[in-house]
């Protein structure tokens, strides 16, 4: 197998990993991604500060847990961890390229994203907003499947 497919494989591995703890739930964010916005932020984006390239120990430790690392890989490290708010889906990558590529595969699951250079946190929106402000970041909604019976 080529490492681009490699790379793309254990992209969506990882997706898939996040489905299993993001279920298909719905929230504002999700709506507001049905309804055809891209982003879903609950603060205005002038107010947001500037995100920043940070390692995985550094965004649990905003969080306010320490990460069980899932995925070590040349490409990504992924950890979970999980406080009072909810389980926490961290994601590093050592590319912005791949973060994009992951993040493209991701999206489709649906859930919640603060995004940043080279990082992705997945959690419920509320829990999302104080690492926002500690780290900066945008959020990002996937697809809402919560119209979806079965």
């Amino acid at each position: 197998m080529s490492a681009a497919r490699s790379s793309v494989v254990r992209w969506l591995a990882v997706a898939a990993v996040m489905v299993l703890g993001a279920g298909c739930g719905s929230s504002a964010a999700s709506k507001q991604a049905a309804s055809g916005s891209s982003s879903a932020s609950p603060s205005s984006s002038a107010a947001q500060p500037k995100a920043k390239a940070v390692g995985l120990e550094r965004i649990a430790s905003a969080i306010g847990c320490k990460a069980s690392v899932q995925t070590d890989s040349q490409e990504l490290r992924q950890g979970n961890c999980a406080t009072k708010k909810g389980p926490y889906v961290v994601v590093t990558f050592t590319t912005e390229a791949g973060k994009k590529a992951w993040l493209k595969g991701a999206e489709e699951y649906g859930g919640s994203y603060l995004v940043g250079t080279r990082w992705v946190v997945q959690a419920k929106p509320a829990a999302l907003l104080p690492v926002q402000q500690e780290l900066g970041g945008s959020f990002v909604a996937g697809v809402d499947h919560s119209a979806h019976s079965g």
